[in-house]
C-alpha cells in the first residue's frame, strides 16, 4: 500500500554574496529512513528515476485548479499543468535521496532574477514518469519557510530587479500534525495525503482533479473501523453529513474511525489552498454475521396456562431448532423464535437451541422453568 512518511517541507532563503552560493535551489532529502518510505506512487511504488522539476506557477495555485476544472483527460491536465509552470531546474528522483546521506542534496543552478521567479512561490512537482508530458500521477507541493527562519523570508523567490541568493528546502519525516494544515511547512496541491499510515501518494490524473477515492464498505456491525478519506488534489480540512451513529470524522485529517455501523452518508473533502472542494456519497453495510442466541424471554411458564417464549438471536437466523421441551410446548421449525403452548408438566427444563443463518450456527442450552399451577 502506501509507504510510510509523516512529510513536511521547508525551505529557507539566504541572501548571499558569495558567488557559489548565488541563484542556486538546494534540495534536501534527509535519509532519516529508507528507501521504501518516501514518496511513492498512488500504489506504493518508487519513484526511483522519475522526474522532479521546481520551479514557479505563472498564476495562483487557486488558479490553476480552476483551470483544471472539468478536465477529464490526463493528457489535458498535464498539459494545463506543464504550460502554468515556470520552471527553475529539474532532476531524476533516486532512492539514494532517502537512504545514502552522501546523495541526499540535489542542487539546481539558474537565474532567479529572471522575471518568471522574482517574488514567486517555489513549488515542486514529482511526475511518476522520467518524462513530464507522459505521466499518469502527478504531486505538486508549494514550499514555505522554516518556522525557525531569522530572516523572516516567505517562501519566494527573490525580490528585487538583480535579486540573486540560495535558497534551501528539504523534506523532514517528523511532524503528520503540519503537513496539511494552514501555514503549515508543507502546502499541497495535487497528491493524496494518507494519515492513517502517514503517507503521501502521487495523485492520479485520469478521471480529473478532485476526486474522492473511497468505495462502499462492508463489515460487522459494532466492529473496530477505520478509514481516511483519501483524494488526489491536496485535501486539508474534511465533513461528513449523516455519519452513522458510533463513528466520528477528524476534520483535519479525514480519518473516520469508530464501531462500524450501516447506513449511507455523504463526505465533503477541501483543499484550503486552493479552494478546491469534493463531495461523494458513500453506504457503509452490515455483512452477515453467524447467528449468537442470547437467551430465552421470559425464562420460566407456569403448569397449565397457555405460554409464549421468545428465543432472543442477534445478527438473524434463518433456521432454528428447539429439542428438551416440556409436554405440551412447541416449536414449529424453520426460522421461528416463538416457543407456545401450554405446559402439561412442571418442572426444570435444559432447551437445546440451535440457530444458523449463510454465515455459520450457534448453539446454547438455556433453563427453562415450569412452574407448578
Amino acid at each position: 500500500m502506501y509507504a510510510r512518511v509523516a512529510l513536511s517541507l521547508s525551505l529557507l532563503w539566504t541572501a548571499s554574496t558569495n558567488p557559489a552560493r548565488a541563484d542556486t535551489l538546494s534540495i534536501y532529502f534527509p535519509p532519516a529512513l529508507d528507501s521504501s518510505t518516501g514518496l511513492t506512487t498512488s500504489g506504493g511504488g518508487s519513484l526511483d528515476g522519475f522526474v522532479v522539476r521546481a520551479g514557479a506557477l505563472s498564476g495562483t495555485a487557486g488558479q490553476l485548479i480552476g483551470n483544471l476544472a472539468g478536465k477529464t483527460s490526463g493528457t489535458d491536465i498535464l498539459n494545463t499543468i506543464n504550460s502554468s509552470f515556470r520552471e527553475y531546474g529539474s532532476f531524476s528522483m533516486s532512492d539514494a535521496y532517502l537512504s545514502d546521506p552522501a546523495q541526499a542534496i540535489v542542487t539546481l543552478s539558474g537565474s532567479m532574477n529572471n522575471a518568471n521567479f522574482l517574488g514567486k512561490d517555489v513549488y515542486l512537482l514529482f511526475y511518476n514518469n522520467a518524462t513530464a508530458s507522459a505521466a499518469s500521477e502527478l504531486g505538486i507541493f508549494r514550499m514555505a519557510n522554516r518556522e525557525d527562519n531569522p530572516d523572516g523570508s516567505t517562501g519566494i523567490f527573490p525580490t528585487g530587479a538583480n535579486a540573486t541568493g540560495g535558497r534551501e528546502s528539504g523534506f523532514n519525516f517528523t511532524d503528520p500534525d503540519k503537513v496539511l494544515s494552514p501555514g503549515s511547512f508543507l502546502n499541497v496541491i495535487i497528491g493524496q495525503y494518507n494519515t492513517l499510515n502517514n503517507s503521501f501518494a502521487l495523485g492520479g490524473l485520469f478521471g480529473g482533479i478532485g476526486q474522492i477515492f473511497n468505495e462502499n464498505k462492508t463489515s460487522a456491525v459494532g466492529s473496530a473501523f477505520s478509514e481516511v478519506i483519501l483524494n488526489n488534489f491536496g485535501a486539508s480540512s474534511f465533513s461528513a453529513s449523516g455519519l452513522p451513529a458510533g463513528l466520528s470524522l477528524n476534520p483535519s485529517t479525514g480519518l473516520i474511525s469508530g464501531t462500524f455501523a450501516a447506513g449511507t452518508f455523504t463526505i465533503t473533502a477541501t483543499n484550503s489552498l486552493t479552494g478546491a472542494s469534493a463531495s461523494k456519497t458513500l453506504t457503509y453495510t452490515a455483512s452477515l454475521q453467524p447467528p449468537v442466541i442470547t437467551g430465552i424471554l421470559p425464562n420460566e411458564a407456569t403448569f397449565g396456562s397457555p405460554a409464549s417464549i421468545t428465543i432472543q438471536i442477534n445478527n438473524g437466523a434463518t433456521a432454528v431448532s428447539v429439542s428438551g421441551l416440556p409436554g405440551g410446548l412447541t416449536h414449529p421449525g424453520g426460522a421461528s423464535l416463538i416457543i407456545s403452548g401450554t405446559p402439561t408438566v412442571a418442572g426444570t427444563f435444559d432447551l437445546v437451541i440451535t440457530a444458523s443463518n449463510a454465515a455459520g450456527s450457534d448453539t446454547q442450552t438455556i433453563l427453562l422453568t415450569v412452574l407448578p399451577g
